[in-house]
């Protein structure tokens, strides 16, 4: 009777175990040794929001890497007299002066389709050449389009027979501290690094040599390491946060990053469209905010103007597609050809309610200074609010390119020699905008040479110029 109840008790239990598992108790767990696609998908949660993110910004950010010619004086040649160095110059074929080469890594941000990506200015200082490689492999020579050394950004260019993956802004002002943020970059050259950690700070700022650097800064606990700069800081809706830059020394768990607002402000400088492609509207847009850019100021007589656009309006689209910052305007300017004609979706002020208005895209009306500058030196010049003129393009082959001129440079004096009764003399003249250009170089003969003084990423420079 013993045994009999014990089998009946052990039936029991089976049939429970049975009945249990038809009425849905979950499964048991798989076997060692088993695949992923052997189990159910809903046995895992591995795409979190951060995995997501990464799989959608990853391809946007690159690896960059320059080079350099550093000319060096051999102290052991430098005999002091320059017949006797020419002399062994000549004779034993040892020079003062030797090239070296030198490289840096860092990272890039893909922020349009047409081949346009941001990274740090001091990535790209003083390289002889750029380039980009791709998350696909896809490698590129990068053309310098601009530089704001200021908030130390540059704005590369690479020419690509494709559409290329691209970043989408998010407002810098509305990351929240300590929400999730996802650094991408290629630390110590390794690619595609991801880290995360979480939005620590905003509004910090760094000093070099008692001097306030950076004042709204992003700071963050993410792993940034050398070769991160000018890499991706991500919320995790993919969208760019702001643009990796700094760390603290021997500090672990202390990054930087410009914030996102400010790089579509200098984005918005440097790929002016009046300056690129010669469009113009007679608007200037330098700061983003909720819904749209904000119209800092419309010129007289401007397209702009004419279509009744107002300062202090909200542009919250172009054509239907949406605004988020300065640079969203300029990028649908510089897609358009004069004569096109973009409906400007305008938000609503206490002056003037939200509405759509049509306007003509002109050829921009060029500064007699600006002409001259081109026609002369053979440099493209742009006025750029508290900062002077910007050197934005230098004609291959012409006087500009000659005395090394590059793009990004500001031109701050020109020195013209006069004659006295000892030989001649050089005055530096202060160069006040393209007007005052333009009074400087009127009545210079052809074949004048003329010391330029520009400054290069805080650098005084001097070279000679001569005018054509």
């Amino acid at each position: 009777m013993r045994n009999a109840h014990l089998l009946l008790v052990l039936v029991g239990l089976v049939a429970g175990l049975v009945l249990a598992q038809l009425a849905g108790s979950p499964p048991p767990p798989p076997a060692l040794g088993a695949q992923d696609s052997d189990v159910a998908p809903a046995a895992f949660a591995r795409r979190t929001p951060v995995v997501a993110a990464v799989e959608r910004a990853g391809p946007a950010v690159a690896n960059v890497s320059t080079e350099r010619v550093v000319v060096r004086r051999d102290p052991f040649l430098d005999l002091g007299d320059p017949l006797m160095d020419e002399f062994y110059g000549r004779f034993f074929g040892r020079r003062r002066e030797r090239a070296f080469t030198t490289s840096s890594l860092g990272s890039a941000v893909l922020v349009d389709g047409a081949g346009y990506a941001i990274t740090n200015a001091h990535v790209v200082h003083r390289a002889s050449e750029i380039h980009i490689t791709l998350a696909d492999g896809a490698a590129y020579t990068a053309e310098l389009v601009g530089t704001s050394v200021e908030s130390d950004l540059a704005v590369l260019h690479i020419a690509a027979d494709r559409a290329l993956p691209a970043l989408r802004f998010g407002s810098s002002e509305g990351l929240l501290i300590g929400e999730t943020v996802v650094a991408l970059g290629n630390p110590f050259g390794l690619e595609n690094t991801v880290t995360t950690g979480v939005l620590s700070a905003r509004n910090r700022s760094i000093q070099e040599r008692g001097r306030t650097v950076f004042t709204d800064l992003l700071q963050t606990d993410c792993a940034i390491n050398p070769g991160n700069s000018g890499g991706a800081l991500l919320n995790v809706n993919a969208e760019l946060g702001g643009i990796n830059t700094a760390i603290v020394k021997d500090a672990t768990g202390i990054g930087f990053a410009i914030p996102a607002d400010r790089v579509q402000r200098v984005l918005g400088e440097i790929l002016a469209p009046e300056v690129l492609n010669g469009t113009w509207l007679g608007l200037e847009t330098a700061q983003a905010v909720e819904g749209g850019a904000r119209v800092e100021s419309v010129a007289k007589d401007s397209p702009a103007a004419e279509a009744g656009v107002k300062a202090g309006e909200v542009v919250t689209s172009v054509d239907g597609r949406p605004v988020g910052g300065p640079f969203d305007l300029q990028r649908a300017i510089l897609r358009a050809s004069a004569g096109d004609t973009l409906g400007l979706g305008l938000g609503g002020t206490a002056a003037a309610p939200a509405r759509t208005v049509p306007v003509k895209v002109a050829a921009r009306p060029r500064a007699r200074g600006e002409a001259e500058a081109e026609r002369r030196m053979g440099v493209s010049l742009v006025e750029r609010r508290g900062v002077g003129l910007v050197v934005r393009r230098v004609e291959e082959g012409g006087p500009g390119a000659a005395v090394g001129l590059t793009p990004g440079d500001v031109l701050e004096k020109l020195g013209l020699r006069r004659p006295t009764l000892y030989g001649s003399v050089v005055r530096m003249v202060a160069v006040e905008g393209l007007e005052g250009l333009s009074s400087i170089l009127d009545g210079l003969p052809a074949g004048e040479a003329v010391v330029v003084a520009v400054n290069r990423e805080g650098e005084e420079l001097t070279g000679e110029i001569r005018l054509r």
